[in-house]
């Protein structure tokens, strides 16, 4: 079987360039972060793509619903590349395909396929001349079909259509691709073309025995009249001819009765198939289960078919709720645009708020670090001020210091003055037991008084000095103190505006969360408007089922009226024909030879129908063996289909218990009628703890992507199944399908299909597990999507 093992890309959609290594036997996450959209983080990322590319390598085409498939070339590049690898576990051969795609030329393919030894082979198939040939050879190679891919191998919402979801003509066709049943539908056709010239030899037989019986009956009744008119035969010549004239007549009469009976019939039974072809059409139509109970009902009485169950006051109880139902969703559905909107100004304005914020932000860290760098030099400034302050001091210090030395001095001088002595005969003053004169004192007392004077008058000018540096350190400060207050100012303007910014981001948080509760109303709605689908969908099949009983029965029973009609006017033919025999006999024949003409008449036809009875018996023997094939036909059609429909239900069944779920399924049809008929429609039952849960519709949207995986699973096991040997693919996309389901869910889903060894690449915007090992993210920046591990 092939696996995909390796995927290069070029410019496709938002990636320029990516390379992708799939990882074998394991469930890979593929989930997307848009950073250029904070309104849509996860979708727009790229995901997609990475399928777009695939399918596009697989058939030439793209999934997108654009007009042509140079959409998908990125938008700023002309051309783009897809590269896949297949290996295959069958031979151990390399399969490769490479399409480049143009806006301006036309797109070129290229397949080669190698040998284990990585020898290149089969160079005459994978070579060809045109495009077309070239996806044909690519499917061929695979083996399987472009419906096969994006049925059960790619899928996603453009393309897929759930089993369960699909008309029960699609369903048909799934079973019967697998069963092969077309295959058998064509000897069943050539068998009822075989049989068609045998029906009608047959016809033609039985109406010449019925014929002939009629005429042997007409000559036995002649006998026994002829026989009682024997002795006075002459005399009843003319009344003889005159009965046999009346005998004509009432022939005539009841041939003419019958068939107006027969045309009565055939009106009946032409009546009878029409409406079973309105039943057929008003099953298919999307008409609501009351009306078409309200017309199949009314079609009973107008054409006498009975009464059927009466339908109509449930119906009217589910009318009413799917009513209730529907007009629930249409509001929510307003009530979520109208969120959504709100939504949407609610981010635009924070967006915008946000975005005036980052502004005055960067403003204000600019306006800060100038303000700073001011405040820094400014410092700077009063630094030095404060220096030269300090210096005034300390020099005041010093002069204060030298103060007080001066003014001991000065005292202790002004004390050694006062204890001058003065002689008294040469007035020559001196101390007392002090070398040192007095002038010396006087002259030093002078000089520190002097000294002090000067010392005072410096120390004034140091602090009116002192004064002046203090005003301008004070000025400085004030100034640091003015740009710091701006600062601050700023600061609380911006504080206040991230206040807002905040509540306009618990508005859009609350204003989603809104949303998100109505989404999930609206899923818990639907599920219930799928619920009670899921009963009326039981209650329509019954209806249907009951009028298409009744009106098969009519059918057979018009057609057996007919049948019956067809032969009692072959009798009378056969009658008639023999009294005007009869007639003419007696004309031409003598009155004594009539009993012996009769006679003779009764031989020949008893000869004649002994020879019509072993042709019918051969002509029906012929037919009963071609019915017979057409029997087994059928039977068997019926037989291999309801084994596939068993094989299914098994399959999905057995998925359904690996992924954890408690519900079953159960799949009927391909039945043969009493009638022999082969009646193919397909019922879906979802079974738990053995008991009938109703149809598929009923369920939650969690359930329904259970169900729906599982059915996928099983759809691509028999796929494969069906392949010959080496073909068939080991991969299985998922587009979004399965995200209904919760975090726990698809943990679910991932843990199965990794027991169960399944290559499978999902894509989600779902809760990923930040544990589950298998994960791929997709980050679209500034247009670029590039893959991320």
């Amino acid at each position: 079987m092939w696996r995909l093992t390796e995927l290069k890309i070029r410019n496709i959609v938002s990636f320029h360039e990516a390379t992708l290594k799939i990882q074998q036997g394991v469930a890979t996450l593929i989930f997307g972060k848009n950073e250029d959209n904070a309104s849509q983080p996860n979708n727009g990322s790229g995901k997609s793509s990475l399928i777009e590319a695939i399918s596009l390598a697989l058939n030439g085409e793209q999934l997108r619903k654009v007009k042509s498939v140079e959409e998908i070339i990125n938008d700023h590049a002309d051309e783009a590349y897809v590269y896949l690898r297949l290996d295959n576990d069958y031979d151990d051969t390399v399969f490769t395909i490479e399409r480049n795609i143009s806006r301006n030329a036309a797109q070129v393919v290229e397949c080669h396929k190698y040998a284990a030894t990585g020898e290149e082979i089969e160079t005459d198939k994978t070579i060809q001349p045109t495009v077309s040939d070239y996806n044909k050879f690519i499917l061929s190679e695979i083996g399987l079909s472009k419906d096969d891919i994006y049925n059960n191998f790619i899928l996603c919402d453009n393309k897929y259509e759930s089993f369960f979801d699909c008309s029960d003509k699609n369903k048909k066709e799934v079973i019967n691709r697998f069963s092969n049943g077309f295959i058998i539908d064509e000897g069943i056709a050539r068998v009822q073309a075989d049989m068609e010239p045998i029906s009608v030899r047959l016809g033609e037989a039985n109406n010449t025995v019925i014929n002939i019986k009629g005429s042997i009956s007409a000559i036995e009744n002649e006998l026994v009249q002829v026989d009682e008119k024997k002795a006075n035969a002459k005399e009843e010549r003319e009344a003889r001819i005159a009965r046999l004239d009346r005998q004509i007549q009432q022939c005539r009469e009841d041939i003419e009765a019958v068939e107006d009976k027969k045309q009565k019939g055939e009106k009946r039974l032409e009546l009878l198939q029409s409406l079973q072809t309105s039943v057929a059409s008003l099953e298919e139509s999307d008409t609501a289960l009351l009306e078409a109970y309200n017309q199949i009902k009314q079609m009973c009485q107008d054409h006498e078919l009975g009464t059927i169950s009466e339908y109509d006051a449930l119906s009217e109880k589910y009318k009413q709720e799917l009513s209730n139902l529907t007009v629930s969703i249409k509001d929510i559905k307003a009530q979520i645009i109208e969120a959504s909107r709100l939504v949407k100004k609610r981010q635009k304005t924070y967006e915008e708020q946000k975005t005036l914020y980052n502004q005055h932000s960067n403003e204000q860290t600019e306006l800060t670090k100038q303000d700073q760098a001011l405040i820094e030099k400014i410092n700077k400034e009063i630094a030095k001020i404060d220096q030269q302050l300090d210096n005034i001091e300390a020099q005041v210090k010093t002069h204060k210091k030298r103060q007080a030395e001066l003014e001991a001095l000065i005292a202790k001088n002004s004390a050694m003055m006062d204890g001058v002595v003065i002689c008294p005969k040469c007035e020559h003053k001196f101390f007392v037991g002090n070398e040192v004169s007095v002038e010396e004192i006087r002259k030093n007392l002078i000089g520190f008084r002097t000294e002090m004077e000067e010392s005072k008058s410096k120390v004034e000018k140091l602090n009116e000095e002192f004064d002046s540096i203090d005003e301008k350190a004070e000025t400085k400060s004030e100034e640091a103190d003015e740009i710091n207050k701006k600062i601050k100012a700023r600061n609380i303007e911006l504080n206040n505006e991230y206040s807002a910014l905040v509540a306009l981001s618990r508005e859009v948080d609350q204003s989603e969360n809104n949303v998100s509760v109505l989404q999930k109303r609206l899923v818990s709605t639907e599920n219930d408007l799928d619920r009670l689908n899921g009963k009326i969908e039981v209650l329509r099949n019954r209806l249907f089922g009951e009028i298409n009983g009744v009106l098969e029965g009519r059918v057979m029973n018009g057609e057996n009226f007919i049948k019956q009609q067809d032969s009692s006017i072959k009798f009378i033919q056969g009658q008639m024909t023999q009294y005007q025999q009869s007639k003419r006999d007696i004309l031409e024949a003598p009155e004594t030879d009539f009993a012996a003409s009769l006679k003779a008449s009764l031989e020949k036809y008893q000869a004649d129908l002994e020879k019509a009875e072993e042709i019918v018996a051969d002509v029906q023997a012929e037919y009963n063996r071609l019915k017979e094939q057409e029997v087994h036909f059928t039977m068997f059609k019926s037989h291999i289909a309801r084994k596939k429909i068993d094989a299914l239900s098994l399959i999905v069944n057995d998925f359904l218990e690996k992924i954890g779920s408690d519900i079953r399924l159960k799949l009927e049809g391909f039945t043969v009628t009493k009638t022999g008929k082969l009646r193919d429609k397909i019922s879906v039952q979802v079974m738990r703890d053995g008991i009938d849960c109703g149809s598929y519709h009923k369920f939650s949207g969690g359930e329904k992507a259970r169900l729906n995986l599982a059915c996928i699973l099983s759809l691509h096991t028999l796929t494969n199944s069906n392949c010959e040997d080496g073909k068939g693919l080991d991969c299985i996309i998922i587009d979004e399908l399965l995200d209904k389901s919760d975090e726990m869910g698809m943990a679910t889903y991932c843990e199965a299909l990794n027991k169960l060894g399944q290559t499978a690449l999902l894509i989600t915007q779902g809760g990923v597990s930040e544990s589950y090992p298998h994960k791929l993210l997709i980050v679209k920046k500034q247009g670029i999507s590039t893959i991320s591990n």
